[in-house]
Parts: C-alpha cells; structure tokens; sequence
C-alpha cells in the first residue's frame, strides 16, 4: 500500500510538475506540486496540500460560500461535510471511497475540535503545568501519531478494499499486539516528529524571507 501511495504521488508530481513549469514560463500561478502525505502530521495539511488545485476549487466554490461569514463550529462543520460529499462525488460513489471519505471527514473533525481545545485557557494551564520545554512537542508528536493509524486504514480502503484493511489493522491491534502496535506507533511518532520539524523549518524559511 504504501507503494502503490508513492506511485500516486510521483504520478501527480510528474502530472502537475511539467505543466507547471510551463504555466510559470508563461507568467500564470499554477496550484504548487503535491507535498509527501508522510511528511504532513496534521489531517488538514494532507488535504491542502496532496492535491492544492482541488483544495483551492473546494475552498472557492464550496466551502466558502457555504460558511460565509459564520464562523460558528456547526457552520465550519457543515462546510467540511459538503467538501467531503463532493471528494466522493469526485472520486466515484463507491463503498471504499465512502469509507475513505469518511475516515478522513472524521480526522479532520477531531482535528478541529483538538484545535479549539488547545485554546480553552483551562488546557493551556494544564500544559503549560505539565508540559514543559520539549515534553509539549513530544506530546504533540503522540497525539499527531494516532490518527496516522486510521488513515492508514482508510488509505488501504482507498486503494484496496475492505478486506485488506481489516486484515491491515486486525495485524496491528490484535493478532501482533502488542509487538505491531507498538512498532507501528512509534514509526508514526518519529513521523510525527520530522513532519512538525520540517514545518518549523519553513516557516523560518518565511520569516527569513520577509525580513530580507
């Protein structure tokens, strides 16, 4: 599967890549290239990210309109709901692409909610408390990490069938617990990791390049 998930991305690479060159040449401002999945811990930036030409259309055509000016969670949620009713309407309406569609809806959900909790004072006290210096960022690669798993199943869904996802996370939590569930956990926090580093480069990559 995670073959099968690079061929993809090189496909899309070499898909966008070469007309993208030339739109540049041209003087347009084509959608960048698709980014690594691996390299990208957070639900929503896999998203963006992985195909930004169909995110910017969602985002235009879809979900901005829908939400508006109503920032309210129900209405965000709402918004994220039709973007997914049409990844299915975009991909084939098919029994693994509503599953991988929904798989995802609800990361990006649990995600949203994560975010808006981050913000309560109460959890920033609790961190601040108890997560000192690089214990937050390991945190944040553990909570990063989880939901790696099942989109790693929805992943097999996507490409596969259901089957070989069941058999895919039957592995992991039961029948090599816990010498699988372990490994594939700690695989994803060092994932994790290098995703939120790497994020941190570019942003200091941004910052260096405003103030030159």
């Amino acid at each position: 599967m995670h073959s099968q998930s690079k061929v993809e991305l090189m496909g899309r690479a070499l898909l966008y890549g070469l007309p993208s060159v030339l739109a540049r040449a041209e003087g347009y401002d084509p959608p960048r290239h698709p980014r690594c999945t691996l390299m990208t811990y957070r639900f929503s930036d896999v998203w963006r990210y992985f195909d930004h030409g169909l995110y910017r259309f969602m985002l235009k055509h879809i979900y901005i309109p829908w939400v508006g000016r109503d920032s309210s969670l129900a209405r965000q949620l709402q918004g994220t709901a039709l973007v997914f009713t049409f990844v299915c309407v975009w991909h084939g309406v098919h029994s693994n692409v509503l599953w991988w569609a929904a798989v995802n809806f609800l990361a990006v959900v649990a995600e949203r909610l994560a975010d808006l909790i981050a913000k309560e004072p109460r959890y920033m006290g609790w961190e601040a408390r108890w997560l000192p210096g690089a214990w937050r960022r390991r945190f944040l690669g553990g909570v990063a990490g989880a939901p790696y798993v099942p989109s790693l199943a929805a992943l097999v869904i996507f490409l596969s069938d259901m089957d070989n996802a069941t058999t895919v996370t039957t592995t992991i939590f039961v029948s090599d617990f816990p010498k699988s569930t372990v490994t594939c956990f700690l695989f994803m926090f060092c994932l994790g990791q290098c995703s939120m580093e790497l994020q941190n480069c570019k942003m200091r990559q941004k910052a260096r390049a405003k103030q030159a």
